[in-house]
């Protein structure tokens, strides 16, 4: 697709050998609403693409919503840059991703989402609207590239069910970011309510992976990490009675992690190991 102000709606886009859907070349302003990528037409089974939706090569305000993006043989979703070239401002909201429609696992076998060098992307959003990243065979949504910069992750469930209740974790960890400057849950100015953070939980790797040097200045507030939506129990990873590997790990500089208000307050409970773990000669400032 390359073509501005295209729109994307009500599909089954399966069973391709390739992407289900390719937004390239200076597409600007499209919309991918209500399309079942990667399954059978009931959403319940796989039919895979060989990734769900790939992005790449100049874009500019693309909206994926309340897509089915399961099933498929890679990344449910990727998007791509060049060191000069960017996908930018891409919003992606009340996404099903490696989950079926019945909310049971339907794994994308690479991951849920990655995005290299793909400034201004946005991860869901505050409250209920957020997207549904689980039970992918790899990272559920990885944050990659120098040039990913004001990258957003908010109200998302991230290792569980649609409810927060019960665990379908992904297969790596739930967030992983090579990268500067992203915000993870609650960010200065956002309201108290609907809540802001993500719930992120069940996975077979760590929660949040701040990852080497590229990863600074990131900010991880506001959300419960190992816990089930209402904080009150552990979620769980499938085979135990606890959740994460680690709530979150560090090797990267100067990033923060809660502060001193309620709503920057990460709740870190319930993982196998560490709640926050920092470690390396680069974790400095943390």
């Amino acid at each position: 697709m390359r073509t501005d102000d295209a729109v994307v709606e009500a599909n089954v886009i399966s069973g391709n050998s390739g992407a289900g859907v390719l937004v390239i070349n200076d597409a600007d302003r499209v919309l991918i609403a209500g399309n079942r990528i990667g399954t059978t037409f009931d959403g319940l089974a796989a039919l895979p693409n060989n990734t769900g939706i790939v992005m790449y090569d100049t874009l500019n305000d693309i909206e994926l919503l309340s897509n089915l993006i399961s099933g498929n043989a890679e990344y449910g979703v990727d998007i791509q840059s060049t060191s000069t070239r960017y996908v930018t401002g891409t919003r992606m909201r009340g996404n099903f991703i490696g989950v079926s429609n019945s909310a049971a696992a339907l794994p994308n076998g690479d991951g849920g989402i990655r995005i290299v060098n793909a400034p201004g992307t946005t991860i869901g959003t505050p409250g209920p609207g957020g997207n549904v990243i689980s039970a992918n065979g790899g990272i559920g949504a990885a944050v990659h590239g120098a040039a990913s910069t004001g990258v957003v992750i908010q109200g998302n469930r991230i290792g569980s069910n649609p409810a927060g209740t019960l665990p379908l974790g992904n297969a790596g960890p739930g967030i992983q970011i090579t990268t500067a400057g992203v915000e993870v849950g609650w960010r200065t100015g956002d309201a108290a309510m609907p809540p802001a953070g993500n719930l992120i939980s069940g996975n077979a790797g760590d929660g949040v992976q701040l990852l080497g040097a590229g990863a600074t200045g990131n900010r991880v507030r506001g959300n419960r990490i190992g816990t089930t939506l209402d904080g009150m129990s552990a979620l769980g990873d499938g085979t135990t009675a606890l959740s994460n590997y680690q709530a979150i790990y560090i090797t990267g500089a100067s990033n923060i992690i809660g502060g001193p208000g309620p709503l920057e307050r990460n709740l870190l409970s319930g993982n196998r190991v560490n709640g926050v773990f920092v470690g390396g000669a680069g974790a400095t400032g943390n």
